[in-house]
């Protein structure tokens, strides 16, 4: 009886949460907050120790090609696995 409780209470709270968020609209504040936030560089974000807090990569990552048949190989072979990672 608990769990049927519990899970009951949690659709709701689900419910709740979720209820009206595709017809939100927003105000002339909320579009200006909207727009001053997504002016904010996050790679210059600093710690109070003057840390950088998001550190950008500039390595490019080298994605091989997927193989014509990942499960032909053997299964010591990385492209094996192509479709699971």
């Amino acid at each position: 009886m608990k769990k049927a409780f519990i899970l009951v209470a949690v659709l709701a709270m689900v419910f709740a949460a979720t209820a009206g968020v595709s017809a939100q609209t927003l105000t002339a504040a909320q579009k200006a907050n909207l727009e001053a936030s997504l002016k904010v560089d996050v790679a210059k974000l600093k710690s109070a120790d003057n840390q950088s807090l998001i550190v950008l990569s500039t390595e490019k990552k080298v994605i091989p090609t997927r193989p014509a048949n990942p499960d032909a190989l053997p299964e010591t072979d990385p492209l094996h696995w192509y479709d699971i990672e």
